[in-house]
Order: C-alpha cells, then sequence, then structure tokens
C-alpha cells in the first residue's frame, strides 16, 4: 500500500527488466507498476503499462481492465472504450461484483444505453447497494416510462440509510 516507495523500486527494476529475462519470470511486473504510478498521479505512465500487461503479457487480472476502464472514463472521455473495457472485467470475474457492475452502467449511462445500463444497476444490486445506483435506477426508470419500477426504486432510495 506504500505506492510511492513501490513506484521507486519499480523503476530501479524497469532498466534490467528484458535482461532477466523479466516478461517470464514476472508477468505481473507491468500491471503492479501501472497500479503504483496510478496510485501516486501519473496516470498517462499508468495507462501505457497497463495496456502492455494486456496487449504484450496478455494479463487477464479484471483489475486491470477496470484500472484501464476508469482511466478511459475519467480522463480520457472514452466511454465507449471504458464500457469495453470495464466489461472485459466482468468477464474475467471481477471480484468486486457490485463495483464491477455499477462502473459498466455509468459507462452506459453516458452512451445512453439505458435499458442495458439498468439491467447492470440492477444486476450491481444483486451484490449490494448505495445511494447512487438507485437513484440512477430511479431516473432511467423514469426516462424508460416505467413508472412503477421507478417508483420501486424512488421508496427504496428514500429508505436506505
Amino acid at each position: 500500500s506504500d505506492f510511492r516507495t513501490a513506484l521507486s523500486e519499480y523503476q530501479k527494476i524497469l532498466p534490467i527488466y528484458e535482461e532477466v529475462d523479466g516478461k517470464t519470470k514476472f508477468p505481473t511486473f507491468y500491471a503492479a507498476y501501472a497500479k503504483s504510478l496510478m496510485e501516486t498521479g501519473d496516470t498517462l505512465n499508468a495507462k501505457t503499462n497497463f495496456l502492455i500487461a494486456v496487449n504484450e503479457m496478455k494479463s487477464t487480472d479484471p483489475v486491470v481492465y477496470t484500472n484501464l476502464g476508469s482511466i478511459a472514463f475519467m480522463k480520457d472521455k472514452e466511454y465507449a472504450q471504458a464500457e469495453q473495457f470495464y466489461q472485459k472485467a466482468l468477464d474475467l470475474g471481477h471480484p468486486d461484483k457490485f463495483g464491477a457492475y455499477s462502473n459498466l452502467g455509468m459507462s452506459q449511462v453516458i452512451l445512453k444505453k439505458e435499458a442495458a445500463a439498468a439491467a447492470n444497476f440492477e444486476k450491481a444490486l444483486e451484490y449490494g447497494s448505495n445511494k447512487p445506483v438507485l437513484g440512477n435506477l430511479y431516473l432511467l426508470y423514469q426516462s424508460l416510462g416505467n413508472p412503477e419500477k421507478a417508483n420501486m426504486y424512488r421508496q427504496m432510495l428514500n429508505e436506505s440509510k
């Protein structure tokens, strides 16, 4: 959890990574290095290294795809790409199903895929709940012309703490 120290150590390894057959011995290096970059605020280099983890190292770590989705969503404003990364994280079995379905739903809201977003927010509710998800479901079902479901989520929103 000390990402600044970790970053410093990863940067020492980077110049010799290829010399020590790093790709074979340490296949998660780029993902871990990217996580440290992201946590210390260097999202541009984090994205580059997460993409190396995906494209060159063939990472199947769902968290790598979630991080790429977050960068695409928040920094690059590439919502369709964020949707693809978030979906891939789910396909790979992301352990935080609530967060993963919520992320996917948010990208779909912005892409005006209301029905898909509602379905994913409802799927998120199978794993947890919070006011933003309930509020989004209320608004989505209002927009979709389903007052019964909208009212159900409004009531759940009012009852949530």
